[in-house]
């Protein structure tokens, strides 16, 4: 028996409206189109084989993303460049593979240790400076969860800068640390910086953007 086979990585779009989908069903639906484009899956073994999938950090609802991927394995070698439309053409209006990637197997399984956001606020950049000047000055800047626990948003937050000013909007960049259990939702960080209300910030649009990667040999794969 041939035990060779070759492992991919795909990244993929979310956009529009299929950000309201959770993530959960849009693993459904990329492993359907992944089934119907390509022929040589490779399967796990015992009474219900299932295809080595493994997709990236669940996406929040209502966001958006450029940088979704997941990992694959194939018994045969695959033309990366072909895939993408294969995969696409079985895909629902909103998803998209943009690339695929071929990985050495003993590294196609690496831990991101962060990752980043894009949300356009609508405020003047001159309050968002003023608030960021304030959230940066400043030694601690302490939340706490509904379970108790709290989490110090300086150590969380490995960067957050404005991106990009639009009149009376500013585009906002955000790099949130992974590890050690410090993840905090950016929707939690607005509010706390900016003084949104839990409503108010469910309007905004969060798109994310890359993962960073500790493993030099994974670093950035998936990074736009």
């Amino acid at each position: 028996m041939n035990n060779t086979c070759y492992a991919y990585r795909a990244l993929y779009e979310k956009k529009g409206l299929i950000r309201f989908v959770s993530h959960l069903d849009v693993a459904r639906m990329v492993m359907r189109a992944l089934r119907l484009g390509v022929d040589e899956l490779n399967f796990s073994r015992g009474f219900n084989p299932h295809p080595k999938v493994s997709f990236c950090q669940a996406l929040s609802l209502g966001f958006e993303s450029d940088s979704e991927y997941f990992d694959f394995e194939s018994l045969d070698r695959l033309d990366m460049g072909l895939l993408p439309g294969k995969i696409n053409k079985n895909l629902p209006g909103g998803l998209k593979i943009v690339r695929v990637n071929g990985l050495e197997r003993e590294n196609s399984v690496g831990e991101p240790v962060s990752c980043s956001y894009v949300v356009e606020l609508e405020k003047s950049p001159e309050y968002i400076a003023e608030c960021l000047n304030k959230f940066n000055s400043s030694e601690t800047w302490v939340f706490r969860k509904e379970n108790g626990r709290e989490i110090n948003l300086r150590e969380t937050m490995e960067e957050i800068k404005l991106f990009c000013k639009k009149d009376n909007r500013a585009e906002l960049f955000l790099k949130i640390s992974l590890e050690n259990k410090r993840y905090v939702n950016p929707r939690i960080i607005i509010c706390e910086l900016f003084n949104y209300t839990e409503k108010d910030v469910l309007k905004l649009v969060f798109c994310r953007k890359h993962f960073d990667w500790r493993r030099r040999d994974a670093e950035n794969t998936n990074k736009c």
